[in-house]
């Protein structure tokens, strides 16, 4: 048991059988940066740059379509990325507990790689994006951080 997080990439499907990310691609690990500027000027804005969020996923038949997708530059209007916990069934339970959800509006995949150097073929992949949205779960509640990249503000 233990974390699981998945990938949800347009009709791409992938082999997670875990309640909350059902047919999701299985993620290793997750990475993304943010870096904040502030201007000192009049108007006292600033700005807010969010990096490629970058994903380790286990090889499998859906890195050909992924591959497609990035060669053919694809849009994908929405990529959701899904951490789940899975209940231990010594509790009783084997229903799985959000823990947190990057979703991406209009991303695409901006780099593609391929690795055979672990214990199983890997690919990396990273996407850029129009819109982030951070969904952690709390203990207090649900958490979000939102950013529009196209906003003007």
């Amino acid at each position: 048991m233990g974390r699981v997080i998945g990938l949800k990439a347009g009709t791409i499907e992938g082999d997670v059988s875990v309640t909350g990310v059902e047919k999701n691609i299985r993620v290793d690990s997750v990475s993304v940066g943010a870096s904040a500027q502030i201007t000192y000027d009049s108007s006292g804005g600033g700005h807010v740059q969010i990096g490629d969020v970058s994903l380790l996923i286990k090889y499998g038949e859906w890195v050909a379509e992924l591959q497609k997708a990035c060669f053919d530059g694809l849009i994908f209007e929405t990529v959701t990325i899904i951490e789940v916990d899975q209940k231990n069934e010594a509790q009783g339970s084997a229903e799985a507990k959000l823990v947190r959800t990057i979703k991406l509006t209009n991303a695409y995949i901006s780099n593609i790689g391929l690795g055979w150097d672990g214990p199983y073929a890997t690919c990396s992949l990273s996407f850029a994006f129009e819109k982030w949205d951070l969904t952690y779960e709390a203990k207090s509640g649900a958490k979000m951080a939102s950013r529009d990249l196209m906003a003007t503000t």
